[in-house]
């Protein structure tokens, strides 16, 4: 029987080894984006893909990145001419470096 059903998960997190930022070079400047990809990206693709029968229109695209890469990096880089093949470029490729860190890492989605 669990006598302990508690867990301190600010602790537990507090703990673990830090994830270095996921660096970009674009347009000449170093851009960082957080490491490990936020769940607030997960759940709103999740939800975008079931509303739009599993095609994303470009607007949603753009919100993803702007999740997953920081809203005012998108806006810059969309100032300077970044298309949206490009920034699709760019999200797959963050994705495959937050795949490979958590695939490293023992922490694959098992299916």
């Amino acid at each position: 029987m669990l006598e302990n059903k508690f867990k301190d998960f600010d602790e537990f997190f507090s703990e673990q080894e830090k994830v270095d930022d996921i660096k970009i070079r674009l347009f000449g400047k170093d851009y960082y984006c957080p490491g490990t990809l936020p769940a607030e990206v997960v759940l709103k693709t999740q939800s975008l893909l079931k509303r739009h029968d599993k095609v994303m229109a470009e607007s949603d695209q753009l919100e993803i990145a702007m999740l997953m890469i920081g809203q005012n990096n998108v806006e810059e880089w969309c100032e300077k001419g970044l298309s949206m093949d490009q920034l699709g470029d760019i999200i797959e490729w963050v994705a495959n470096q937050h795949n490979q860190y958590r695939t490293s890492n023992g922490k694959a989605q098992k299916k």
